[in-house]
């Protein structure tokens, strides 16, 4: 439009001083700039308030309400053309009118909390829920959208209720509506609301989540898909390795209360054994290599006291005929590895810090010698650095090694061996995962008391180009990771990455699956001589509302 009005203008100007028809070009010039003035102010004038939701609940969750409303405020806010009204305003208009109103008057009695009705009913009549005093909030800012909504808990019923209400016509013109046994997102039932704004808004970007064109497809790379039976557990860690000495691998994965040992025998999976964590403990990763040089692959387990500040517990297993067999018991070290497919597979350690950091900053290589493993040589020593989410590889495929780290925000970081000095990061989060590690809650000196771990990073030539690859996950989070101690993703998939003159760029990547990739691994699963892609996803998880979990795992056989 802002070409198309400028074209007529300057052709106007034209006609003006070099024709004789002053008088009608003056008038087209006239209203070509109150076309193009009112014409650039279209989209600029919609105002939207929104106001705090109401929450019923017996359990604190009063940090939703900031979490939501900044998700919604990113979402309008994309394009510039929304002005979005906070409701203190309405006390400051209140204030200057002399008028005593308190925000509790503001925040409470939208909606009538009787989650006791039936679905049908609240969906029916959600929009007249005491709309006059949405409306009139509204009209206190001059809105032209008001969002309000609630959080209903009763018992082991969750209601969630959101609406966009135009002011002028007083009618609902976007509503997410949601009544669930136990089953509900709170946020993801937010982001589903978000997303029908920006449809009612015609948001530009908002909506296109889908992968882009890959100019290698994935189906060229894997012959094949299998997808497990579904286990009534949450998976948080996956490795591979042959545990029984037999010389064949062994799928290994553990939740937080258990480690489970499954072969593959062609499409289906046969139990091997399982052991049971200590019900004190939470097993938060799985590691695996053959350190003690006898044919059978340990387990490394970082476990973690339940008691909420996640002291270390750690132990070593071993199988043996009767199951497994514990080696070493109550380390104090978070356990990791060195995932480069090219070179002898090292297990690092790194101590717990006793202040107000979760990690000490030097890793270390576990060694066993003498019969006992034992903290060897220095691995990394750098600020921020953690043995879950790195590697030492040649990503850049230069004939010498990098770090392949995550960020705090989850950026995907490659930084310089020795110096540690940035190569690159990535513009957009990689990763995603809900396992956590958490202080003691009680003491306020601390600023942070809970962190989500990294996801694995693994650098190999799954392809068989002869070039590295990044091979990484990559979960969509459907609270636009605004809540400081949740996480909740809607979907995920795995993504390789391949360096170039310019950084990293897509090579492929798999096909977006609902729920979120816990963990994943790389290996020759149906010992055949090529490795596949193997993943965990999480169908159902643990959070405030969700009892039932389930999980299961994909296999992508290499062509």
């Amino acid at each position: 439009m802002a070409i198309t009005c400028s074209f007529i203008f300057f052709m106007e100007i034209y006609v003006y001083f070099f024709t004789k028809k002053r008088v009608v070009s003056f008038l087209f010039i006239f209203l070509t700039i109150v076309y193009s003035v009112f014409g650039f102010c279209e989209g600029l004038d919609v105002k939207v308030l929104i106001l705090p939701f109401h929450i019923n609940s017996e359990k604190d969750l009063s940090y939703l309400k900031s979490g939501i409303k900044n998700m919604l405020y990113s979402k309008l806010s994309v394009n510039g053309d929304i002005e979005i009204v906070d409701y203190d305003e309405i006390a400051d208009i209140d204030k200057r009118d002399r008028k005593v109103v308190k925000k509790s008057d503001v925040a409470d009695g939208y909606f009538i909390d009787d989650p006791s009705q039936k679905k049908e009913k609240q969906q029916k009549d959600f929009s007249f829920y005491a709309k006059n005093k949405i409306i009139d909030a509204g009209n206190r800012v001059n809105a032209d959208y008001v969002i309000a909504g609630q959080i209903t808990v009763f018992g082991e019923t969750v209601s969630t209720d959101f609406s966009l209400i135009e002011v002028k016509s007083k009618k609902t013109r976007v509503l997410q509506s949601d009544i669930s046994d136990a089953k509900g997102s709170v946020i993801k039932n937010a982001d589903l609301f978000a997303g029908k704004l920006s449809h009612f808004f015609n948001i530009n970007g908002i909506n296109n989540i889908a992968g882009s064109n890959l100019k290698t497809d994935t189906e060229q790379i894997f012959a094949g898909l299998w997808k497990s039976r579904e286990f009534n557990l949450e998976i948080n860690s996956i490795v591979m390795a042959d545990i029984n000495g037999d010389g064949k691998s062994e799928l290994v994965f553990s939740s937080e209360k258990e480690i489970c040992v499954y072969k593959k025998v062609k499409k289906r999976l046969e139990r091997i054994c399982e052991f049971k964590n200590n019900k004190n403990g939470k097993i938060i990763h799985l590691e695996t290599a053959d350190l003690n040089n006898n044919g059978k692959f340990e387990l490394f387990v970082t476990n973690v006291s339940k008691k909420g500040d996640s002291r270390l517990k750690s132990y070593i297993l071993e199988y043996d005929t009767d199951g497994f067999k514990v080696l070493e018991s109550r380390l104090r070290w978070y356990l990791g590895s060195d995932k480069s497919s090219k070179r002898v597979k090292k297990i690092l350690c790194q101590k717990q810090n006793d202040g107000k950091k979760f990690f000490k900053k030097n890793i270390h290589e576990l060694v066993f010698l003498n019969g006992k493993y034992i903290k060897g040589d220095l691995f990394l020593s750098f600020k921020k650095l953690t043995v879950f989410g790195l590697t030492v590889a040649d990503a850049l495929n230069k004939g010498c090694d990098q770090i392949v780290s995550y960020t705090n925000q989850d950026m995907l970081l490659v930084s310089d061996y020795k110096s540690g000095e940035k190569r690159w990061i990535s513009s957009e989060p990689y990763g995603g995962n809900v396992t956590y590690l958490e202080l003691d809650p009680d003491k306020k000196e601390y600023n942070d008391t809970r962190i989500f771990l990294k996801q694995r990073i693994i650098v190999s030539d799954l392809d068989g180009d002869g070039k590295n690859e990044l091979i990484v996950s990559k979960n969509k989070e459907a609270g636009s990771r605004l809540f400081k101690k949740f996480r909740s993703y809607r979907s995920g998939h795995i993504e390789s990455l391949f360096a170039n003159e310019l950084g990293f760029t897509k090579k492929w990547e798999t096909q977006e699956i609902s729920g979120y990739i816990a963990d994943f691994a790389v290996g020759d699963i149906d010992n055949c001589g090529k490795n596949s892609l193997i993943f965990a996803v999480v169908k159902k998880s643990s959070g405030f509302f969700e009892k039932s979990l389930m999980s299961y795992i994909v296999f992508m056989k290499k062509d």
